[in-house]
C-alpha cells in the first residue's frame, strides 16, 4: 500500500467516525430536549434553570399557543369568578381593548415570569398591573398569594375589576383564584376547588392540595368562619 492509499483509507475512517458521531448526536439531542421539556412541565428542573428555559420555551412556542387559543383548543380565554374578579390566559396587546371595554377590567394580576404583559397598552388605558412573576409550572409562594389577594381587595374597594392570569389560566393564576374564593367566600379549599372548576373547567384539579395554597389557607382563612357546605 502506497502513501496515497493510506491517506485515502485514513480519510474514509475519519469520515465514517464523523458520520457515526453525527448520527449519535442526532439521536441524543432530541431525546435531551424532550426530557428537559418533560422535567420542566413537572417542575422538576432547578428553579434557576427552569426560569431561563421557561422564557426560551415561551418565545419559541407562543405563536403555537396563540393559534390554539384562537382556534378554541386551549379552553376559554377568560372566565368570570364573581362580580369583580376574572381568571384567564395571558393577554396580548390586542386583548387589552376586549378586557377594558367588554369586561370593564382595569386591574391586572400577572404571574408570568416569562412575560411582563402588554404594559404599553395598559398604560394607554390607565390600567394598573401587579406583576408577581412565578416560573412556569411552579407554585406561587405564600407571600405572592397574600400580596395578590390584598391587591385584589384594594382594587375592589376602589371600584375596579381585576383580571388574574398566567399563561393558560390553569396553574399559577389558578392558585391565586382558589385562595381568593376560599378567602372571599369563607369556604374550605375543597369547596373552593369545586367552585373554581365550575367557573373554569381547565384549571388544575388538585390546586386545593398544593403546599403553598394550604399554607396560605391556614394562615389567612382558618381564623374566619368557614362554610364547608357552601353551594357552587
Amino acid at each position: 500500500m502506497n502513501e496515497n492509499e493510506g491517506i485515502i483509507i485514513e480519510n474514509i475512517n475519519n469520515d465514517s467516525g464523523s458520520t457515526y458521531l453525527m448520527n449519535i448526536l442526532g439521536i441524543l439531542i432530541p431525546i435531551k430536549i424532550v426530557v428537559t421539556i418533560y422535567l420542566f412541565s413537572k417542575a422538576r428542573l432547578p428553579v434557576g434553570f427552569a426560569r431561563y428555559f421557561g422564557r426560551l420555551y415561551h418565545f419559541m412556542t407562543n405563536p403555537i399557543r396563540l393559534g390554539l387559543q384562537i382556534a378554541g383548543l386551549r379552553g376559554p380565554f377568560i372566565s368570570q369568578l364573581d362580580d369583580n374578579v376574572y381568571l384567564g390566559a395571558m393577554p396580548m396587546g390586542s386583548d387589552v381593548t376586549l378586557l377594558f371595554y367588554k369586561y370593564k377590567i382595569n386591574s391586572i394580576v400577572n404571574l408570568c415570569d416569562e412575560y411582563q404583559g402588554p404594559t404599553q397598552h395598559y398604560t394607554q388605558y390607565g390600567m394598573q398591573q401587579l406583576y408577581v412573576p412565578v416560573v412556569d409550572h411552579f407554585e406561587p409562594d405564600v407571600e405572592i398569594i397574600e400580596k395578590s389577594i390584598q391587591f385584589i381587595l384594594k382594587q375592589i374597594e376602589l371600584g375596579n375589576r381585576v383580571y388574574i392570569h398566567c399563561k393558560a389560566g390553569r396553574g399559577r393564576s389558578g392558585a391565586i383564584a382558589i385562595c381568593w374564593i376560599a378567602y372571599s367566600r369563607r369556604v374550605s379549599l375543597e369547596v373552593a376547588q369545586k367552585i373554581l372548576l365550575e367557573k373554569r373547567k381547565i384549571v388544575r384539579k388538585q390546586l386545593y392540595k398544593q403546599k403553598n395554597v394550604n399554607q396560605y389557607y391556614s394562615s389567612y382563612c382558618l381564623n374566619s368562619n368557614i362554610n364547608s357546605t357552601t353551594s357552587i
